[in-house]
């Protein structure tokens, strides 16, 4: 096995931890040759401070996009004050005009008299530009004579970027 000269001390491989620092030869003399040994000298080690960051990381905030004017939710059906039987299952479609940005959604919602709740959202467009969501009736909350609902642009943390116009449904008992 060879060795390394480090400031005339030489590493030796171990069995225990695989160096060993010996004390320094003379220069003329060779490991593994046999010598006097000089006396030892102290080694002075110096270790510098790690700099630690007490900053806690924070995220930036991506810009909310810009939607042009003319991009609007086009509500394609049901039509408004459309009538169901409240056993049916419902397709709720629309139109968006440019592709979705990753972190954007088109979210259907229905509105009650507590608020919206929110039936379903899509991240892709089903065809084309069209988007479709199926809903059983029975899941529509029948707090009114008629179901409002409404379709949004968001963000995945549900801030609206856009939305439609409000249309109506009715829901009968077969």
């Amino acid at each position: 096995m060879g060795s390394i000269n480090l400031l005339n001390y030489y590493l030796r491989p171990t069995a225990a931890d695989g160096a060993m620092a010996t004390a320094p030869l003379a220069a003329t003399q060779a490991p593994g040759n046999t010598a006097t040994q000089l006396p030892q000298t102290a080694v002075s080690t110096t270790t510098a401070a790690t700099a630690v960051s007490t900053i806690p990381p924070t995220t930036t905030p991506l810009p909310t996009p810009t939607i042009p004017a003319t991009a609007t939710i086009s509500l394609l059906g049901p039509p408004d004050n459309a009538v169901f039987v409240s056993d049916a299952t419902i397709s709720f479609y629309w139109q968006w005009p440019l592709p979705l940005l990753e972190g954007q959604q088109l979210s259907l919602y229905q509105l009650t008299e507590t608020g919206e709740t929110l039936l379903g959202s899509l991240l892709e467009a089903n065809v084309g530009q069209g988007y479709n969501v199926r809903i059983p009736a029975q899941l529509l909350a029948e707090t009114a004579v008629s179901i409002q609902w409404y379709v949004k642009l968001e963000t995945a943390n549900q801030d609206t970027l856009s939305s439609s116009e409000i249309r109506h449904i009715n829901l009968i008992t077969p």
